[in-house]
Formats: structure tokens, sequence, C-alpha cells
């Protein structure tokens, strides 16, 4: 919204709704077997399922995106042919992921006489592991955007923006054992050593482009069809946070850090009046 000849203000919102993966299985004697992988002591390992009766496992992934930014914006130039503005403002940003394995395992129990023909007292386990990341960026950006006339109805825009800010990241690992009824703390790749709400801090830089061509369908409708791009540095996503150690004093939380991109194709019209 321009307030006057050289100045305006703009803002934008952006949101992805839940990208989703998930995966289940079936583990039986005989048949096919599911293993989760880990990491013990000698190395490479794994827990097996469906050794003695069918056993599952499932998992599945979730992320989704919001956010936006405001600005104050001044015409550089403007004529017949282009016009170039600059903008400055504040940039949010809120990623949150999600990671969850469970699976069934039976198993024999431990330090028991076995009488031949008795039926065995297998024990029933669920085991849950769950990986939750939230990521929140906030920083001042600053940019330039500008608008080229190609032909008598045809427009070519640009929008190029940088944010520099910090990132604000929490990370909860939890994870539960149920057998006979009974539910404790704990599961496979989420224990004593590493359950928990962790929060770190981290600077980050959030480049943003935007290309669009436009098509004047009259003076005062505009159509338009583009790219946009974003990319976020260091942040804390679920499926990162899984450490497969299981020997002593793991698993542990790795904090680690990635880069986060976002693309697409746009499609909108533009009114002025």
């Amino acid at each position: 919204m321009w307030l006057g000849e050289h100045w305006a203000v703009d803002g934008t919102f952006l949101y992805t709704s839940a990208a989703t993966a998930s995966f289940s299985g079936v583990s039986q004697p005989g048949g096919t077997i599911v293993a989760r992988p880990v990491i013990t002591g000698v190395g490479e390992g794994s827990v097996l399922l469906g050794q003695f009766q069918p056993d599952a496992v499932s998992a599945s992934a979730g992320s989704r995106l919001i956010g936006g930014d405001v600005n104050l914006r001044r015409n550089l130039l403007r004529n017949d042919f282009s016009t170039w503005d600059l903008f400055a403002g504040y940039r949010y940003l809120n990623l949150r992921d999600t990671v969850r394995v469970t699976h069934e395992n039976t198993l024999p129990p431990a330090n028991i006489l076995m009488v031949p023909g008795a039926p065995v007292p297998f024990t029933r386990n669920v085991v849950d592991d769950r990986f939750r990341t939230l990521n929140q960026f906030h920083g001042p950006q600053v940019g330039i955007a500008s608008t080229h006339r190609l032909f008598d109805r045809w427009t070519f825009s640009t929008r190029l923006g940088v944010a520099v800010g910090v990132t604000l990241s929490q990370t909860t690992l939890a994870g539960t054992t149920t057998a006979n009824g009974m539910t404790s703390a704990g599961g496979l790749l989420v224990g004593g050593t590493n359950a928990g709400r962790y929060e770190d801090s981290h600077f980050s830089v959030v480049p943003t482009a935007d290309m669009k061509l436009g098509y004047d369908v009259t003076d005062w409708l505009r159509l338009n069809v583009g790219y946009s791009f974003l990319y976020w540095s260091r942040v804390e996503r679920a499926g990162d946070q899984i450490d497969r150690a299981v020997f002593t004093g793991r698993p542990s939380y790795p904090g680690q850090t990635t880069g986060y991109w976002l693309q697409g194709v746009t499609l909108g019209a533009e009114v002025r009046y």
C-alpha cells in the first residue's frame, strides 16, 4: 500500500500445509523379517522383530512452515520502463518437525525354566520413540524490488531480500515402553541419557528471491506467474536429532543443524486503484 508518491508498506504471509511421510511393516517367523537399525558397542547392529510371533513397526514424519514479513518501502526510480524500490523490515519464520517410530515385539521370559509342551508366557512390548523440533527465526531484512516493462502489456518483476537474525530451536525427545499394561519411561532410541527438552539459539541467514512474469489484462488488472525461493540456514530438524547408538551413555542429543530451503511456482492477480 502506497502512502504517497515515494513511500509504501508491504508484507507477505507464507504457509505450507503439513507434509507427511509414513511407513508400516509386519515381521513374522518364516516370513519377512523387519529390524530396527542400531549402533552397538561393536558397530552396526539391529533389533530383530517377529522372531517368535508376528510383530509390527510403524514410522511417521511431518513438517510444517509458517512465516511472513512486514516492510517499509521507498521508491528509488520510476519511469515508463522500470520501477526500482528499496525495502527494509522484519521477517519471522516458524518450522515444526515431528518423527515418531513405534514397534511391537514379543520376547520370551528371561531366566525361566522352559517345560517342554507347556505354553511360553511371552511378553508383549510396545516401544514408542518421539522426536519433535520447533525453530523460530526473528530478524531484520533488507532488499530491492523492481518491475520492468517488456512489451506493451508484458512486465517482469523481481524481489530479492536477505534477513539476518537468530533462530530459537527447541527439541523434545520422549520415549515409552508398555509391557503387560504397564508403561515406563524410555523407548529404544530415547531413554534416560537423552530424553527431555533442549533449547538452543543459532545465528541464521534467510535469503529470498521472487520472479514474476505479468500480463496487463486491463489498466487496473495484472495477472502473473512466477517462481519463489527461500533458504534458512542452521535449523534443527527432528530426523537429525536421532542417535542410533544404544551402548553405555548413549543415545545422546546430537543438537545437529542443517539448512532448510523451499521453492514453488506462484500464480497471482494484482489489482491497482
